[in-house]
Parts: structure tokens; C-alpha cells; sequence
């Protein structure tokens, strides 16, 4: 093989550091709020969201900012039922979406034609494992999002984060394959010259005992 390899970044491949767990999110799922809701915030989130913003400018006086009318009443029953409980709730589960949306995914890794022709099918089959790998792990994230989604909508209501199955263990026997083959793939450029000196003179014994087993070598 006359083709020139350069070596590639080592690691080429790490185990990527945000990686949610089911257990992140199965305590807010779990936790089922004691207040005292109204029944057609609770009924309809767009309009839950709407007040529930909206009552930051009403937090030193009792006049509503909307139709300018007195909302004491009003704001007393939505102080019930955004509880102190109830914010803090909220906000752990927006935090637990916006940490779902932050994935990180194993990035720059070299095609399989900068590698040396002995290691890409290797490298091909790794990739593989990890592109199904990352559809799984992005099916959990979907599964989670949707699930942390539902407990805004209804907070009184108990549900379940899906379990992951030996995913992590999968990933890192991936990483190691992948950098394994960077390994290989370094020693082999370093060692090119050596390699290609050697295959040189295999070739030229053999073409001589070619040459001198033939039957009009004489």
C-alpha cells in the first residue's frame, strides 16, 4: 500500500460526561403535590403557564395588570395553588428537560479511509454499535422529555422514568474499541517505513524463487 496515513488524535473517542440516568428524574416524576388546585388551571396548561407568569408583576400590589380590576381574591386562591411546593417543583422538572435537551455525542472522529485498510472494518463496526447505541439513548431522552411534560401538565399525578438497561457498559466497551483502533491505526504510521522495507524484500524473495523454480530459469 503506497498511500501516505497520518496518525489520529488519541483518544479519538470519550465517554461523554452528561449522561442522565433514570434516577435523575424519577423523584420529580414520584413526588405528588398536596395543593390546593384550581380546577381550570389544572384542566388547561396553556392557561396554568399564562398565570403563572403573569403573576410576577402582581407581587406588591392587588390590582390585576391585565384588565387593571381588583385580583385580591384571584390571588389569593393562585397562591394556594402555586404553592411554594408547587415552584419548586416546576422548576427541578424544567431543569431536568433542559439538561435532557444537552446531549453529547462522540464528535470528530476520522473517516474510515484515513485508517489503515487492516483496521476499517473494524472501525466500521464500532461505529455501528455506537450509531445504534446513540438511537437508543436518544429514544430514553425522548421517553424522559415526554414523561417530565406530563407531570407539569398534572402534578398530582405518580409516574415512571424508564429504566436503562446496560446501555453505560455498552458505550464504554465502544469507546475502548474505537480507541484501541486509534492505537493500532498510530503504530502502524509510525512503523510504515520499517513495514514497507520488509514487505519489499518478501517480495523480492519471492519473485527470485519464482524466477529459480521455473523450469527455463537455466
Amino acid at each position: 500500500d503506497q498511500d501516505e496515513y497520518k496518525a489520529v488524535p488519541y483518544p479519538i473517542a470519550h465517554f461523554p460526561a452528561k449522561l442522565p440516568d433514570h434516577a435523575q428524574f424519577q423523584a420529580p416524576l414520584d413526588a405528588a403535590l398536596r395543593q390546593q388546585a384550581l380546577k381550570h388551571l389544572a384542566e388547561n396548561r396553556a392557561l396554568n403557564e399564562w398565570v403563572r407568569n403573569g403573576l410576577q408583576f402582581h407581587q406588591h400590589t392587588s390590582t390585576c395588570a391585565f384588565c387593571r380590576g381588583d385580583a385580591s381574591t384571584s390571588l389569593a386562591a393562585y397562591e394556594k395553588h402555586f404553592s411554594d411546593e408547587y415552584q419548586r417543583q416546576h422548576s427541578s422538572i424544567v431543569a431536568a428537560i433542559q439538561r435532557l435537551s444537552q446531549e453529547e455525542a462522540i464528535s470528530n472522529l476520522p473517516h474510515e479511509k484515513d485508517l489503515v485498510p487492516n483496521l476499517r472494518q473494524r472501525f466500521l463496526c464500532a461505529m455501528k454499535s455506537y450509531r445504534k447505541w446513540h438511537a437508543i439513548e436518544q429514544e430514553l431522552r425522548k421517553g424522559w422529555t415526554t414523561q417530565l411534560k406530563r407531570k407539569i401538565e398534572n402534578m398530582d399525578m405518580r409516574l415512571a422514568a424508564d429504566m436503562r438497561q446496560a446501555q453505560l457498559d455498552d458505550l464504554s466497551r465502544i469507546v475502548n474499541e474505537l480507541n484501541s483502533i486509534a492505537t493500532e491505526h498510530n503504530r502502524s504510521c509510525k512503523e510504515s517505513d520499517t513495514s514497507r522495507r520488509e514487505n519489499l524484500q518478501k517480495i523480492k524473495l519471492h519473485f527470485s524463487a519464482r524466477y529459480m523454480l521455473h523450469q527455463e530459469a537455466i
